[in-house]
């Protein structure tokens, strides 16, 4: 089974130190690149260590980026209900 993942999960996750849990609950784990930007990228400009454990899982495969299809972006709700990671989130799901 597939799972998306948006940025609170993996931030909840991470600072549980259970990101694992993800990998072990599903076959796939997908995030799309801004939820990677957003988690990662920021989050060890900003010295968060769950941003290290997420880009860890990342690096151990147990999470893959995975682009976002225009087509399907375009479907999704747009501001100002959801955060632009939700959107993508979504979209990637579809």
């Amino acid at each position: 089974m597939k799972a998306v993942v948006n940025a609170g999960p993996l931030i909840a996750l991470g600072k549980l130190g259970l990101v694992r849990l993800l990998s072990q609950l599903y076959d796939v784990v997908l995030i799309p690149p801004i939820v990677h930007e957003e988690v990662v990228s920021r989050g060890v400009e900003l010295g968060e260590p769950d941003a290290y454990v997420v880009q860890m899982a990342v690096l151990r495969n147990e999470i893959t980026v995975s682009d976002v299809i225009p087509a399907y972006l375009e479907k999704t709700p747009g501001p100002p209900r959801l955060h632009v990671g939700e959107q993508h989130a979504i979209a990637l799901a579809l």
